[in-house]
Order: C-alpha cells, then sequence, then structure tokens
C-alpha cells in the first residue's frame, strides 16, 4: 500500500473490512497487555494494515456502518506508536536516525494532520532528539492514549 488517502467504498470493501480487523486484532494485544509494551504490531500484516497508509482513510459514507473511518485513523497512529516505542527501546542512543521514525517525523513536517492529539504531542518529544528526550512524559503520553483511544472503545462498545 503507498502513502496517500486511501477511500474504502464498495470496491475495496474488503479491504477496509481487513483494515478494521487488523486494528481490532491489535487492539486485543494492548488491552490483554493493559498497555503500549514491545513488539505488539508483530501480529499484523503489513500487506494488510500499514498505520502511514490509514493515517487520512476516508470511507464512503454508505459504508461508514460498518467501516469506522475515525477507529482506523485512530488504529493507525496507535500502530505507528506501536513502532516507535519499539524503536526506542531497541535504538535507545539513535532511535531519531531509524527511518521508520524519520518517516513518522515527516508526517508533521508536511503538514499533515493527526487525530490523536497526544500522538503530535509525541511526536513533538521526538522531535527534540534523544539527548532531550523525556522517558516519562513519553510513558505518560501512551498510557494516556491506551486508556482514551483503546480502553475507552471497548468501553463504549459494550454499553
Amino acid at each position: 500500500m503507498a502513502d496517500g488517502v486511501i477511500f474504502i467504498d464498495g470496491n475495496n470493501f474488503s479491504q477496509g473490512n481487513l483494515a478494521v480487523a487488523s486494528v481490532l486484532l491489535l487492539y486485543y494485544h494492548l488491552a490483554s497487555e493493559k498497555g503500549i509494551t514491545n513488539d505488539q504490531t508483530v501480529c499484523l500484516d503489513p500487506e494488510l494494515f500499514d498505520g502511514f497508509s490509514y493515517l487520512g482513510v476516508e470511507v464512503a459514507p454508505e459504508y461508514q456502518d460498518y467501516i469506522d473511518p475515525q477507529l482506523l485513523r485512530e488504529g493507525a497512529e496507535i500502530c505507528l506508536l506501536c513502532d516507535l516505542n519499539d524503536m526506542i527501546g531497541e535504538y535507545e542512543d539513535t532511535f531519531t536516525c531509524q527511518p521508520i521514525v524519520e518517516r513518522m517525523l515527516s508526517i508533521q513536517s508536511n503538514g499533515q494532520s493527526l487525530t490523536i492529539p497526544e500522538f503530535n504531542e509525541v511526536l513533538n518529544l521526538v522531535r527534540g532528539g534523544e539527548e532531550l528526550f523525556n522517558y516519562s512524559e513519553f510513558r505518560s503520553l501512551k498510557s494516556a492514549i491506551f486508556e482514551k483511544y483503546v480502553e475507552s472503545r471497548f468501553r463504549r462498545l459494550l454499553e
């Protein structure tokens, strides 16, 4: 899947369903581990769901009862946050030099709007570099994102 806006309609409805399934699988792993930990995106097939590709996803109005564009956009950002968390854990002193992290930072540089304001804050922390990186603030933002977007989504579904 290429970067850019994916538009889900009758022609690619099954792609939208697979993307929703991927986000729900990711959320299941996050809920099982009670937060964003490590290697949680390894369960996702990048051919079916790539966080970058779904950042600005749109769904035709007649399909929005079946495919929630908000869930896909939030899931895309949370997927990228999980990948960022892995990069920070693996490359503590050089994580900002990793290609995927550079690509995440380019989201802001390109002026692409994000759905989760706290993810924007995370990217601002990363932009400061490894020496100034506030790990405590990062952990706090990860926790807030998990509670606000994953935990609360499951709660709303059960109401």
